[in-house]
């Protein structure tokens, strides 16, 4: 079974999207709570299998084994997921740079 990434919009390894490596929630209270609110879904909660791809930390947070087929979150430095599928950050962007109507 192939891990998927819970976040709002990343069709990371869904129906022929691209494969990415994923990583476990923390189990530090502080840093999984900004990982819940980064995935961004109504009346969720994390399970065993909610899992987030490598396209949402920036390069600094990771770090790539010798394989380059293994990677590793730097918990040291406090990892919290900030990057959006482009699809969701321009719909965003959209949303805030929209005149809204008058009634």
């Amino acid at each position: 079974m192939v891990n998927k990434c819970c976040v709002v919009g990343c069709t990371s390894s869904y129906n022929g999207g691209e494969v990415m490596p994923v990583f476990s929630f923390p189990k530090d209270d502080d840093l999984r709570k900004l990982w819940v609110r980064f995935v961004n879904r109504n009346c969720w909660t994390v399970t065993k299998s909610s899992m987030i791809c490598l396209k949402h930390f920036d390069e600094s947070l990771v770090h790539k084994g010798a394989s380059e087929k293994r990677f590793r979150l730097l918990y040291n430095l406090k990892p919290v997921p900030t990057m959006y599928p482009a699809s969701i950050a321009t719909a965003s962007l959209q949303a805030m740079f929209t005149p809204r109507k008058s009634k």
